[in-house]
């Protein structure tokens, strides 16, 4: 930057530096790193609800555990611009939509999950992180 005027400098210091955290802030947002995903899980479940928001999308659903007891779950997909561009909308998922979903669980224990795929009952496939660039989110492939 020799041979700018100092004000030049500071203000390319000052972009390059405001660059570099927004960046790192970004990254550490969409980690995964509180989910286990290289051990996936797989759950039977019920939507009770389907959550258009950003930065995520959210299932909330209901499964029965080994007891046979009822548990609530989350289950956290993309944000709406991602599964708008897959060709997803707010009406994708309804309550009462029977489901199987596989994702990566909390490491700490809690009823949440990152979504890697899925299936409704009649076996119309969808995809979280398991998306290949390609092949259609939502073409009702079964």
């Amino acid at each position: 930057m020799a041979g700018l005027p100092p004000m030049v400098n500071r203000r390319l210091f000052f972009i390059a530096v405001g660059s570099v955290a927004f960046a790192a802030l970004a990254f550490a947002h969409h980690s995964t790193s509180m989910f286990n995903m290289g051990k996936p899980t797989t759950l039977e479940a019920t939507v009770t609800s389907f959550e258009w928001t950003n930065p995520h999308t959210y299932l909330h659903v209901n499964i029965t555990n080994a007891e046979g007891k009822p548990e609530e779950w989350v289950i956290e997909i993309h944000s709406t611009a991602i599964m708008l561009r897959r060709g997803y909308t707010k009406d994708y998922f309804k309550p009462g939509d029977k489901i199987t979903v596989v994702g990566g669980t909390m490491k700490d224990g809690s009823h949440m999950m990152r979504l890697l795929r899925g299936n409704k009952a009649d076996g119309t496939k969808f995809y979280g992180d398991d998306f290949s660039p390609g092949s259609a989110g939502t073409t009702g492939e079964k």
